[in-house]
């Protein structure tokens, strides 16, 4: 584990099973090493289907700020055991 080294952003459209093939493609591709490669996803703090709840009305504006909050503060990509 470690300081995130990227940033990806998960619209929950798509299965978990993209999701992670897309990484694993993505990391062949680029030639990465697993093992040095740390992901900070959006969906840690944005929390879609909320967002997607009949009389939930979340701007552009406050999902910026929770994305914000959430990057200054304790989830920072940095996950220790």
């Amino acid at each position: 584990r470690g300081r995130a080294t990227h940033f990806v952003s998960w619209c929950w459209e798509y299965t978990l099973d993209e999701f992670v093939g897309s990484i694993r493609s993505w990391l062949r591709k680029d030639n990465l090493c697993p093992d040095d490669t740390f992901l900070w996803v959006c969906f840690f703090c944005n929390n879609q289907y909320r967002i997607k709840d009949a009389g939930s009305q979340v701007s552009p504006q406050e999902l910026k700020s929770t994305f914000e909050h959430s990057r200054a503060g304790g989830s920072n990509g940095h996950h220790d055991e």
